[in-house]
C-alpha cells in the first residue's frame, strides 16, 4: 500500500488527477475502506424504464488532422498510432465495420452519418471515404462553424437538433477504437430503457457510481469525471439533447464540465466489465482492469 501511494504521488507531479485516480481505484476501496466498498455494491437499484420507440440512428463524428504530432498520451507505438492521421485511420474510420454490421441489423435507411470536419486535410478526408467506400456506408461532411473542441462540438448537437425527437443521435470523436457492435447494443439498450438518457460505449472508472444493472455501470454528474470535462462520446435520444441544451451548450474544458450536469438530472449507463470502444489514451489513466477483475 505505501509503495503504491508513493508511486501515484510521484506521477500526481505531472498530472495532479492522477492521485484521484489512485484513490478512486477498486482494490483500495475494498481491502482498506470496506464499509465504503459495501455500500457501493448494495446502493438502491435504479429503474430504468421501459420499451421506447427509436426511429433511427445518427452518427455524428468530430475530426482533425491539423496537428500532425500526436500529444505524448496518444503516442501508443505499439499499436502504430505515431501521427493523426493514424489516429483516423484506427479510431475514425473504425465508424465504419461498425455501420455495416448497424446496418445489416436493423436496416440501412435506420442509419445517418455526418462527419463534422475541423480543418480536416484532403488526405485526411480520404481515409474516411476509402473506410466508408469499402463498408458501402455513405456520410455527410458539414464543416465546424469555428476551429476547435469546443465550437466542433457545438456543430454537433447544432446538426443533431434538427433532427426528429425519436432519433437516437451517436456525438463521437475519432480518438475511439470502435467495437463492430458498437451501434447495434447501444441501439437496443436505449430503445429498451426509456428513462436511460445517454450510454458511453466506454468505461472509464476514474469515478464511478457502481451498479451491476445488466452488467452496466451508472454514470452521475459528481461521479463521473470524464464525461464532465471534455469527453464527449456518447448517445443520447434527441428529446433529451432538447431538454438539455442548455446544458450541453457548457463545453468549457476540464473546468465547467459540458455533458456531466446533464447526468446529474438522467441516468446514463456505460459497459461495466466489457467495452464497445477503446479510448485511445494513456493506459494508467484508465486501470479498466482492475476494476473489472474486483467484480
Amino acid at each position: 500500500m505505501i509503495s503504491q501511494l508513493k508511486q501515484a504521488l510521484w506521477k500526481t507531479r505531472r498530472n495532479p488527477r492522477h492521485l484521484w485516480y489512485f484513490l478512486q481505484n477498486v482494490d483500495i476501496l475494498r481491502d482498506h475502506f470496506p464499509q465504503t466498498w459495501r455500500r457501493l455494491r448494495e446502493r438502491r437499484r435504479l429503474d430504468l424504464g421501459g420499451p421506447r420507440m427509436l426511429s433511427r440512428l445518427h452518427v455524428i463524428l468530430r475530426t482533425t488532422d491539423s496537428v500532425e504530432s500526436v500529444n505524448r498520451s496518444r503516442q501508443l507505438k505499439d499499436i502504430g498510432i505515431h501521427s493523426k492521421h493514424d489516429v483516423i485511420r484506427m479510431g475514425g474510420c473504425s465508424l465504419f465495420p461498425a455501420a455495416r454490421a448497424f446496418a445489416d441489423c436493423f436496416g440501412a435507411d435506420r442509419l445517418a452519418i455526418t462527419i463534422v470536419t475541423d480543418r480536416l486535410s484532403e488526405r485526411g478526408l480520404g481515409l474516411y471515404r476509402d473506410a466508408a467506400s469499402e463498408a458501402g456506408i455513405p456520410f455527410d461532411v458539414v464543416e465546424s462553424k469555428e476551429p476547435g473542441n469546443g465550437p466542433s462540438f457545438q456543430t454537433q448537437i447544432d446538426i443533431a437538433l434538427k433532427d426528429a425527437d425519436d432519433t437516437l443521435v451517436f456525438i463521437l470523436e475519432d480518438d475511439y477504437l470502435l467495437d463492430k457492435e458498437a451501434l447495434s447494443i447501444p441501439f437496443q439498450i436505449m430503445g429498451n430503457h426509456s428513462d436511460v438518457g445517454g450510454f458511453c460505449p466506454h468505461f472509464h472508472p476514474d469515478r464511478v457510481l457502481c451498479q451491476d444493472i445488466g452488467r452496466m455501470a451508472v454514470m452521475g454528474g459528481r461521479l463521473y469525471c470524464r464525461i464532465p470535462s471534455t469527453c464527449c462520446t456518447f448517445f443520447m435520444p434527441v428529446a433529451d439533447i432538447r431538454r438539455f441544451e442548455s446544458h450541453l451548450r457548457l463545453y468549457d474544458g476540464w473546468e465547467n464540465g459540458s455533458i456531466g450536469h446533464a447526468w446529474r438530472k438522467s441516468i446514463c449507463l456505460a459497459p461495466l466489465g466489457w467495452s464497445l470502444a477503446e479510448h485511445l489514451h494513456r493506459h494508467e489513466l484508465s486501470p479498466v482492469q482492475k476494476l473489472i477483475d474486483s467484480f
